[in-house]
């Protein structure tokens, strides 16, 4: 086995076999696209490391918080404009929050059931099903009509592709045809 491959993915085992030897990385560094050739010690290997993860972790770290942040002030206006409503007027939110949340399950709902039903008209029009969320309207009509206009094309495209194949090649002109040993037989 390559004492590279071995270092960098045998942990601190490889770490000792890689002491004194290449270790090619294929990061960028400073903008140069270069490789960057360096031999490390196992002393550096697990330093180098440690460091990776270390800016591996800040940097999830930065983007949980960061999240955190704009959700934790969205509630927090949320629960700003809640606290100046009465609570005729926060059960009319809570209501339409609910029904705009129903409205987006049913729309994503019916797309589903449109792309479902755009599967089985192909299906049935053997015709390839990769095609149904291209092919999916806003309603069944519109569906409908893009799998109508698409089987047509369809069709254009494969018959004009058996016609190419079909074509062969063109008969060479002049001369005599070859005899046929066949025909040669019966005297004529």
């Amino acid at each position: 086995m390559d004492e590279t491959n071995t270092a960098t993915a045998g942990g601190s085992a490889g770490a000792d076999n890689a002491t004194g030897q290449s270790n090619q990385r294929g990061q960028q560094s400073g903008g140069n696209a270069a490789l960057d050739t360096r031999t490390y010690t196992a002393e550096e290997f697990k330093a180098e490391t440690d460091r990776r993860v270390t800016e591996a972790v800040k940097t999830a770290n930065a983007k949980a918080a960061e999240e955190f942040e704009k959700r934790l002030a969205a509630e927090h206006e949320k629960w700003e404009k809640q606290s100046k409503m009465t609570a005729a007027e926060r059960e009319a939110a809570a209501r339409k929050e609910e029904q705009a949340q129903f409205e987006a399950e049913r729309q994503k709902f019916n797309a589903e059931k449109l792309e479902y039903d755009c599967t089985k008209q192909l299906a049935a029009q053997s015709l390839p099903v990769e095609f149904a969320k291209m092919l999916t309207g806003a309603d069944a009509d519109e569906t409908k009509a893009n799998i109508d206009s698409f089987k047509t094309a369809f069709d254009k495209a494969i018959e004009a592709a058996v016609t190419e194949r079909l074509k062969g090649k063109a008969p060479a002109s002049g001369g005599t045809p070859p005899a046929d040993p066949f025909l040669a037989g019966f005297g004529g």
